[in-house]
């Protein structure tokens, strides 16, 4: 499991920066995205997923670092479930992640939070195989410090 630290920058305590929402700034994401499911490696990956340092602080419930492997579990099992989607990724190639619904504030106090981010829902990984045009609806990404993170993949309930 990584343990990725979130930015080496200056930190804003109520994390306000709004992250640019934009096919172009998700790309270098995405296309790690696209090779961990190709691949069939998360690791390759773990960069995306909301890093564990600043997700301990950020939720409001009694044991947060469990709660947050739980999550990259079902993260790492979403990967590999997409990876078993085609029987042959071998001509598959990243096309973009295109941004989902309006980046929108969540403010401290809902969803468990004690500190505040923005969300979006419904990211698009578009791929393509031997022309035809392909896509993996990413459920939820939210911000860190101005750049955006994957805490489920796939829609997921506890």
């Amino acid at each position: 499991m990584p343990v990725v630290a979130a930015s080496a920058t200056a930190m804003d305590p109520k994390n306000k920066q709004r992250p640019e929402h934009t096919a172009a700034v998700l790309e270098e994401q995405g296309n790690v995205l696209f090779d961990a499911i190709r691949q069939d490696d998360p690791t390759l990956a773990g960069g995306f997923f909301f890093p564990r340092e600043p997700f301990t602080p950020l939720k409001d419930i009694p044991d947060p670092d469990r709660y947050w492997k739980q999550l990259y579990r079902v993260y790492e099992q979403d990967i590999r479930k997409l990876h078993r989607q085609r029987k042959d990724w071998s001509t598959a190639t990243f096309e973009a992640l295109e941004p989902g619904s309006a980046a929108a504030w969540v403010a401290p106090g809902e969803e468990v939070n004690k500190i505040g981010y923005y969300r979006s829902w419904g990211t698009r990984l578009r791929y393509r195989v031997d022309g035809q045009l392909y896509t993996i609806k990413v459920h939820t990404v939210i911000s860190w410090q101005g750049r955006w993170y994957i805490t489920h993949l796939l829609p997921w309930k506890k």
